[in-house]
């Protein structure tokens, strides 16, 4: 795959990307908590904010390059 990251990232797909992150890191949260079994409410707390938030940064800073990471083939 040919990316090119040359482009200039606008105010809105920024906020696109911060979004979109988060919510790919709230669902790796929950399938994680699921399958990890109970956490203590302030363990889940941070379980989420942490995914949430390194998904949103990783999606804004990376762009095409970490979606890319994320979904590619194995």
């Amino acid at each position: 795959m040919n990316i090119h990251d040359d482009h200039h990232v606008d105010k809105w797909e920024q906020i696109i990307r911060l979004v979109c992150g988060a919510f790919l890191g709230l669902v790796v949260a929950l399938v994680f908590m699921l399958r990890a079994g109970p956490f203590h409410p302030f363990m889940a707390t941070l379980i989420v904010l942490g995914t949430a938030l390194g998904c949103a940064l990783g999606a804004l800073y990376g762009g095409d390059r970490f979606w890319y990471l994320v979904f590619r083939r194995r």
